[in-house]
């Protein structure tokens, strides 16, 4: 094996990365996995529904608010305008 294969066995090794063998060991081989389960569209696409549901979730609260709020001025201008 020339020097500059030995070393980056090696320096692998060493961090617990790749064996002699070349195998992946470790958290590289679930990095390994789940890139080989799902790609970049569908975490793209999971963080923009986790998003969108925030999103939907937030604008209910506001729209409840809103209309509490909407009651409120409501009363108080029945009972400060001359009937």
């Amino acid at each position: 094996m020339p020097q500059v294969g030995k070393e980056i066995v090696r320096v692998g090794e060493a961090s617990g990365g790749i064996s002699p063998r070349g195998n992946v060991q470790g958290k590289y081989s679930t990095l390994v996995a789940d890139c080989r389960r799902s790609n970049i569209f569908d975490n793209m696409l999971a963080i923009m529904e986790k998003y969108t549901n925030t999103l939907e979730s937030l604008v209910d609260q506001r729209t409840t608010q809103l209309a509490e709020e909407k009651k409120k001025t409501e009363a108080l201008l029945l009972r400060m305008l001359p009937r």
